[in-house]
């Protein structure tokens, strides 16, 4: 893995770049920690063999090619879909610490989700998918939107923090049968427990067809997910946030 350091964009709110708001990693850091403090608590993660951190250069583990799709076009493996509901189950069953050592004398205390980072992502709406079809957002209805997100999402900022998996759905998933468990390398953060499992049973796309309902999941991995959401603090809220066996990477967050 080569990653080095790389720099802020341009302020996008207040003297802040979108990368400060969304705590997204700038090094390799973050990724070694987040590895490490997976495979502490049994999560298959990738086992990082070397690392010079200031160079931000890694060797780790091949995790391989195998997915949780399979076939022209891809269709789901229920095996796969389940298993990667119940660790999220088993993940959010845990309690988990805001800091990991990474190296001797260094720690890596993940940041927080907080609500700037959750909003910056919901604005990515109004301010880059709605003017690319040339819809105009006065201000009022920009505050409205944001508004309506706050009270939505107040309560899994007041919930107990949990390590939050980012962008973990079927693409980003890697099955390792060896392991009987699926891996991934995702951004982490941690957060209130929401409803998780959303994008990794989300609609799978694929050159034919990039609009499949939900209903492509597995059933089995839909009654997981109905009973990991049962009684969520705010089930209605979108959240990139899943977890299956987990790898690490760019960002984390904790409260």
């Amino acid at each position: 893995m080569n990653f080095p350091r790389r720099p802020d964009g341009p302020p996008v709110r207040g003297d802040k770049p979108y990368s400060a708001i969304a705590h997204l990693a700038d090094n390799v850091v973050p990724f070694v920690a987040m590895a490490n403090g997976l495979r502490q608590y049994s999560f298959s993660a990738p086992a990082v063999y070397e690392a010079d951190l200031e160079q931000g250069f890694l060797i780790i583990e091949d995790l391989g090619e195998e997915r949780l799709v399979a076939g022209d076009p891809p269709a789901p493996i229920a095996e796969r879909y389940e298993t990667a509901v119940d660790v999220l189950l088993a993940l959010h069953e845990r309690q988990l610490p805001d800091t990991l050592p990474v190296a001797p004398h260094l720690d890596y205390r993940i940041p927080p989700y907080d609500m700037n980072a959750f909003l910056i992502e919901a604005e990515l709406l109004v301010d880059w998918f709605l003017p690319r079809l040339d819809a105009a957002v006065p201000d009022t209805e920009r505050d409205s939107f944001r508004a309506l997100w706050r009270e939505l999402l107040q309560p899994a900022i007041d919930a107990p923090p949990t390590w939050v998996l980012r962008d973990f759905h079927s693409p980003n998933l890697l099955w390792l049968p060896q392991r009987s468990e699926a891996s991934k390398r995702p951004s982490l953060r941690c957060s209130g427990n929401m409803c998780a499992a959303a994008a990794v049973l989300w609609p799978i796309s694929t050159p034919r067809n990039s609009s499949r309902s939900m209903q492509c999941s597995p059933p089995s991995a839909r009654a997981r997910f109905s009973a990991f959401s049962h009684g969520s603090t705010c089930a209605t809220a979108s959240r990139n946030t899943c977890g299956i066996c987990l790898g690490s990477g760019g960002i984390c967050s904790a409260r």
